[in-house]
């Protein structure tokens, strides 16, 4: 088995591949290979926690002159400022129309379910104004935010922006309240801005028409929830998750597994308040409204991905062979229709997630009494799940990989700080 500092080398290694791959150097080993390496290294990822859940921590701090964390501070507040400008230049470059949704319908439609709902309307109804029928799919924390930037007058994408920063300022607290050595500090403090950076040039006009990092904000403050012992905070970046982009519904069941096995009382009571949240924030305002409003969300998600696989340019549809998502060899190699190919993925697509969570459990709960750090076990098995839910998704848009990517991040600090730490509770 592999000790722990050579965990702590090989998963930053992975890390830096795994997010090379999935932004600037997206598709530079061709529409097979690409989509293969990003699988193997976020799997990879995910083995790594998994393996790191069953050995003991290692407290070998070396010891270190105190000094102020303002340099931690600064660093941050350095890589801040230069994703602002950064973003700001291509907000500039591609500013928002919302009568013009030529490339991008998803900050246009986010933008009319804002109005409606501020004018009193039912959201949830078809858009007419670009010249086709789009039925809304976006689940309520995808728009409401948004809500502040229609009544402040500002450009909507700074409501993502300032998410993401939010739950980069909260991992830094966590960074720095942490043991890990200076070293490390150095290098947390501005690798999240790294990854951001990159992920803004990998992917430039679809990061400025996308709203990504918004749920990328919220799936790392659902990962710092894990280790926190703040039901409120489990609950809400849940909820947060559910009712946006939903990726994690279903590797849920494996979480609640372990919350029930710990402590049924408080996993009841993590339950109650999610189902609460559910009720009170989509069924009653919106569900209760139009019962199939669901199902109306992803018929019409299916009859979009059906369009783009049979929209053929030059014989390949571009979209499925960027290099990040499976979906080159499906389009390639399975004989049949565009229609048919897709089915096969949807299937294989679900298939995957569900025997990656099935088997995850299985393994908790044969092991559980050998897992030394459950924390660290949930969360390499959540990375598990969503690099096969995200490398096997229909329209594998490149922004759509910011979520697993930020998720590689926190893992890796938590490889990093069982080899500096016994602390299990970080937050």
């Amino acid at each position: 088995m592999l000790d722990i500092n050579t965990k702590t080398n090989w998963i930053l290694v992975l890390f830096v591949f795994e997010v090379l791959l999935c932004t600037v150097c997206k598709n530079n080993f061709g529409p097979y290979v690409s989509p293969v390496l990003v699988l193997i290294f976020g799997l990879s990822i995910g083995v790594l926690m998994l393996i790191t859940a069953f050995q003991k921590s290692v407290n070998n701090v070396v010891a270190e002159k105190k000094e102020s964390h303002k340099i931690y501070y600064g660093l941050w507040f350095f890589g801040l400022v230069y994703a602002f400008f950064h973003s700001l230049k291509y907000f500039k470059r591609w500013p928002l129309n919302f009568k013009d949704a030529a490339f991008s319908d998803v900050v246009p439609q986010i933008g009319i379910l804002v109005q409606r709902f501020l004018n009193g309307e039912f959201p949830y109804q078809v858009i007419d104004n670009w010249g086709y029928n789009l039925f809304p799919t976006y689940q309520p924390m995808q728009w409401m935010p948004y809500i502040l930037a229609e009544l402040g007058g500002f450009d909507y994408r700074w409501i993502p922006f300032s998410a993401l920063t939010f739950a980069f300022f909260v991992f830094h607290k966590i960074l720095l309240n942490s043991g890990v050595r200076r070293t490390y500090k150095w290098i947390f403090s501005i690798l999240p801005w790294v990854l951001l950076i990159l992920f803004i040039n990998g992917s430039k006009q679809q990061y400025a028409q996308s709203g990504e990092s918004l749920i990328a904000a919220y799936y790392l403050l659902f990962a710092m929830a894990i280790y926190s012992s703040n039901h409120y905070f489990k609950s809400g970046t849940t909820l947060l998750c559910l009712l946006s982009r939903y990726s994690l519904v279903l590797w849920l069941p494996l979480f609640a597994l372990n919350y029930l096995l710990k402590d049924k009382a408080k996993a009841l009571k993590y339950i109650g308040l999610i189902i609460a949240g559910v009720i009170v924030i989509y069924v009653i305002p919106f569900l209760t409204q139009d019962p199939l409003l669901f199902l109306k969300g992803y018929e019409y998600h299916s009859r979009v991905a059906g369009v783009h696989w049979s929209n053929i340019i030059a014989n390949q549809p571009n979209l499925l062979f960027e290099g990040i998502g499976m979906t080159s060899f499906f389009y390639s190699f399975i004989e049949g229709d565009s229609l048919y190919k897709l089915n096969m993925l949807k299937v294989i697509h679900l298939t995957l997630s569900l025997l990656s969570v099935i088997g995850l459990s299985v393994l908790y709960y044969l092991k559980r009494s050998k897992i030394l750090k459950t924390n660290i076990f949930l969360l390499g098995s959540f990375k598990i799940y969503l690099t096969f839910f995200y490398c096997f998704i229909q329209l594998p848009f490149s922004y759509l990989f910011l979520v697993p990517l930020v998720i590689s991040l926190f893992g890796c600090f938590k490889v990093v700080a069982q080899n500096q730490t016994t602390d299990e509770l970080l937050t």
